[in-house]
C-alpha cells in the first residue's frame, strides 16, 4: 500500500511542470495498453497484484525486496504506466524508511498532452519533493525534436508549489538559444518571483524594443510587475504595475517614464490608477485615473489604435452607494485634453464635484410607479468661461398596465433645472433656470405565431407619444450636455439631448416595429429586424449652440438588422434616412463568412456624416493547410484617400511549435504621420510564447480569429 501511494505521487509530481502543454504530434505512449498483460510476476502472481491498482501498473523482469533494510528493488525494463503518464527505466528503488522512490535512466511521456522526456534519475519522496537528475522536456516527436528544454537538475516542491532548475537551457534544433544557471518557477497556482520572458518588437518610431519584464510577488494579494523597455531611437524606459486585492479592495497603479526622450529631447511618462474599496454595505469608492506628459505620448508609444486615437484622458474619483430603493454617487471627475487640434472652447468641463441621487419606488402607492432623479453639480475648466453650480430635479409617475402581451404606459415627470453661475456676460442673469413638463404615452404589443416547419416569428409593434412644451433657454449655459447620435434606444427617450443644461421642446410621435425569427431545433435568434421613425406635429425651437433647429415634420429613419443563419455567414447592418435633408447621416455594415473551420471572411463599411468618416475594411484568416494560415487586415479612408491601419500576417503551427509574423502600417488620428512595425512571436507548444504579443494583435483585427 506504501508502494502504491508513491507511484501515483510520482505521476502527480511531474504533472505540474508541463502545464497547457498541447501539440499534434501524436507519438505513441501506452496509455491505453492493457495493464494486465503488461504486468509480469515480480517474484510470484501474488507480489504482481500487490503493485497494481485502478489507477496505475508497475511491471520488470525481476523483483527483489532487501530484508534488512526492506527496500523494494525492480530491474530490467521497468515500466509504470498510469492514467496521463508512462514512465520506463533500467531499475527503480524504493526505500521504505525515508519513504523515497527513485527510477534510474528513465524515460516519460504524458498521453494527455503530447510530452515525453528524459531523465537519467527520478526521486520522488513522501515529503512531496522530486528531484530530475540530467532532464529533457519537449512536445516534439523524436524524429523531428525541433525544440526543447534541458536542465542539469530541476528540484520540485508540492508543498511548496515551487520548482527550482540549474543549468537551464533552450534548444532550437539542438542548439542552445537561452541559457539559465539558475532559475526557480511556481509548479501550481501560487506566483513566484523571478524573469519573465522578453519582448521583441519593431517600429519605424520606437526602433527595436527589448521588453525584460520581472514579476514580484509581494504576498499573496499583492504583486508587482517590473519592465525596462530598451527603445533604440527613444532609449531606456522603465514600467512598473502593482497590483493588490483585499477582503474590500482590488485594484491596480501602473506607470511607465522615459528620461530625456533622444528624439523630443523631454521626460515622457504616463500613469494609471483604478481600484475599487467596499467601505461599507453597499457603498464602494471607485478610481480610475490616467495622465501622460504630453499630447503626443499615447500616438508615440500606445500599440492599438483605439488607445492612440483617444482626445481626452478621464481621471475620476467616484463615491456610489446602490440600494433597494436609494442611489448615491459622488464624483470628482477631470480631463486631461490631449488632442493638438481641439479648440480651447470645446474643453470639457470638471466636476468638483458631482452629487447624484435617484430614488425609485416601483409598484407603490395605488400601484403606480415613482421615481425622483436629482444632480448637483458644480462645473469648473482652467480657461476663463462661464463655470458655476447647477442643480436639477426630475420627479416621475408612471402606470404600467399589462394584458396578454400588450402593455400601455402613462408617465408623467417636471424637468427642472437652476444655476449660479459666475463670469456670466453682463447682460445675463446668474440664476438662470428652466422648468417644464416631460408627459409621455408608451405602448406596445407582442405577436408570435409558429410554423410547421419548426419556424417561429415575432411581431412587435411600439408607440409612443411624447409632448414638451416650449421654454426659453438661451441663457443657460451648456456643461456637458450633448446631442447623442440617433439610433433605436434614442428615438423612444422623451428627451432628446443628454444630460440637464436642455430640455426638447416636442411634440412628436415614435413608431417602432422589430421582427425576430427563432430556428426549429436550438431555438436560437435566426433573424432581427427593427425599423422606426418619428412624426412631428411642431417646429422644433431649443437647440444647442450651433445646431440647426429641425422644421421637418417627418423625422429620420431608422433600420437596423442581423442575420445569422447556422455557423457559415452572419449579416449585421444599420441605417439611418435624413428624411428632412434627404440624405444619409449614417450606416453601417458587417458581414462575416465562415466558408470552413478553419477560415473567416470579414467585410465591413462604416459612414457618418457629421464626423466625416467613410470608412470600409476587409480581413480573413485562411487555413492554406493544418499548418499554414493567412492572415490580414485593411482599413481605408474614402475620406483621406489612404489606408488608415493595415496588417498582413503568416502563422504557422507544426506538432510542437508555431511561428507567426505580422508587418502593420497605421495612421495616427490627426493624419500626419503614420508608424511601421514588425513582428514575431515564436510559439513552443507546452512551454511559452516568446517575441511580440502578435496574437493580441491578430485577435483584436481579425473578428473570428480566436475560433480558428
Amino acid at each position: 500500500m506504501r508502494l502504491t501511494r508513491l507511484i501515483l505521487s510520482l505521476s502527480l509530481t511531474l504533472m505540474p511542470v508541463i502545464l497547457n502543454a498541447q501539440g499534434m504530434c501524436g507519438f505513441a505512449t501506452p496509455a491505453s495498453t492493457d495493464y494486465s498483460s503488461k504486468l509480469s510476476a515480480l517474484g510470484g502472481e501474488g507480489a504482481a497484484d500487490q503493485l497494481s491498482g485502478s489507477n496505475f501498473s508497475l511491471s520488470a523482469d525481476n523483483a527483489s525486496v532487501e530484508t534488512d533494510s526492506e527496500n523494494i528493488i525492480v530491474q530490467g525494463n521497468v515500466e509504470l504506466i498510469s492514467q496521463d503518464i508512462w514512465i520506463t527505466g533500467e531499475s527503480a528503488r524504493y526505500n521504505a524508511n525515508p519513504g523515497e522512490f527513485t527510477v534510474n535512466n528513465s524515460a516519460y511521456a504524458f498521453s494527455r498532452i503530447n510530452a515525453r522526456g528524459t531523465a537519467t534519475e527520478v526521486s520522488v519522496s513522501q515529503a512531496g519533493i522530486a528531484i530530475l537528475k540530467d532532464v529533457k522536456y519537449t512536445t516534439c516527436p523524436e524524429n523531428n525534436e525541433v525544440w526543447s528544454l534541458t536542465a542539469k537538475q530541476i528540484t520540485l516542491n508540492t508543498n511548496k508549489g515551487k520548482a527550482s532548475a540549474r543549468s537551464a537551457a533552450l534548444r532550437l534544433k539542438g542548439l542552445p538559444v537561452l541559457y539559465l544557471p539558475y532559475a526557480t518557477y511556481p509548479i501550481s497556482n501560487q506566483r513566484k518571483s523571478g524573469l519573465l520572458l522578453p519582448t521583441l518588437r519593431t517600429s519605424n518610431q520606437r526602433g527595436l524594443e527589448i521588453l525584460t519584464p520581472w514579476y514580484w510577488n509581494i504576498a499573496p494579494n499583492y504583486d508587482a510587475t517590473l519592465t525596462p523597455n530598451y527603445m533604440s531611437k527613444r532609449g531606456l524606459m522603465m514600467g512598473a504595475e502593482v497590483r493588490a486585492l483585499t477582503e474590500s479592495t482590488g485594484g491596480e497603479i501602473s506607470g511607465n517614464y522615459l528620461s530625456n526622450d533622444e528624439i523630443t529631447r523631454t521626460d515622457r511618462y504616463e500613469w494609471n490608477i483604478e481600484s475599487k474599496t467596499a467601505i461599507a454595505e453597499d457603498w464602494q469608492v471607485a478610481v480610475d485615473a490616467t495622465g501622460v506628459s504630453d499630447d503626443r505620448y499615447l500616438n508615440d508609444f500606445a500599440n492599438r489604435w483605439s488607445t492612440s486615437s483617444q482626445t481626452a484622458l478621464n481621471q475620476s474619483a467616484v463615491l456610489e452607494h446602490y440600494g433597494a430603493v436609494w442611489s448615491v454617487m459622488m464624483r470628482f471627475q477631470n480631463y486631461q485634453t490631449i488632442d493638438e487640434l481641439l479648440p480651447d472652447d470645446d474643453e470639457p468641463y470638471r466636476r468638483l464635484p458631482q452629487l447624484a441621487i435617484i430614488g425609485d419606488w416601483q409598484n407603490s402607492f395605488l400601484g403606480a410607479n415613482y421615481r425622483l432623479e436629482t444632480d448637483t453639480t458644480y462645473f469648473k475648466r482652467s480657461i476663463e468661461s462661464v463655470e458655476g453650480l447647477r442643480v436639477h430635479l426630475e420627479p416621475e409617475i408612471s402606470y404600467e398596465f399589462d394584458y396578454k402581451g400588450i402593455y400601455l404606459t402613462p408617465k408623467v415627470s417636471i424637468f427642472h433645472t437652476s444655476y449660479n453661475l459666475e463670469n456670466e456676460p453682463e447682460n445675463q442673469s446668474n440664476t438662470p433656470s428652466v422648468t417644464a413638463g416631460v408627459y409621455s404615452l408608451d405602448s406596445g404589443a407582442t405577436f408570435e405565431r409558429s410554423f410547421s416547419d419548426g419556424l417561429t416569428v415575432t411581431l412587435e409593434p411600439r408607440a409612443q407619444y411624447v409632448y414638451v412644451p416650449y421654454k426659453d433657454q438661451s441663457e443657460l449655459p451648456v456643461f456637458d450636455t450633448i446631442l447623442p447620435d440617433m439610433n433605436l434606444v434614442q428615438l423612444f427617450r422623451p428627451n432628446r439631448y443628454l444630460q440637464y443644461d436642455r430640455i426638447g421642446d416636442t411634440n412628436q410621435l415614435n413608431l417602432g416595429f422589430t421582427s425576430r425569427v427563432f430556428g426549429s431545433a436550438s431555438g436560437r435568434e435566426i433573424l432581427t429586424a427593427t425599423i422606426g421613425t418619428s412624426r412631428y406635429y411642431s417646429d422644433q425651437r431649443v437647440t444647442l449652440p450651433g445646431e440647426t433647429p429641425r422644421t421637418s415634420k417627418s423625422g429620420d429613419y431608422l433600420l437596423q438588422t442581423r442575420i445569422d443563419l447556422y455557423d457559415s455567414w452572419n449579416l449585421e447592418a444599420g441605417y439611418q434616412w435624413n428624411a428632412a435633408a434627404q440624405q444619409t447621416d449614417q450606416g453601417n455594415i458587417r458581414l462575416q463568412l465562415k466558408p470552413g473551420q478553419s477560415t473567416v471572411i470579414n467585410a465591413d463599411y462604416r459612414y457618418q456624416r457629421e464626423s466625416a468618416l467613410d470608412q470600409g475594411g476587409l480581413s480573413f484568416g485562411w487555413a492554406v493547410n493544418e499548418r499554414w494560415n493567412l492572415l490580414g487586415r485593411a482599413v481605408y479612408s474614402l475620406e483621406d484617400e489612404q489606408f488608415v491601419d493595415q496588417f498582413a500576417a503568416i502563422e504557422y503551427g507544426g506538432c510542437c511549435w508555431g511561428i507567426r509574423l505580422i508587418y502593420r502600417e497605421r495612421v495616427s488620428r490627426d493624419i500626419e504621420e503614420d508608424d511601421t512595425s514588425i513582428g514575431i512571436q515564436f510559439v513552443l507548444k507546452g512551454f511559452a510564447e516568446i517575441g511580440n504579443s502578435v496574437r493580441s494583435q491578430l485577435e483584436g483585427g481579425i473578428l473570428g480569429y480566436a475560433d480558428l
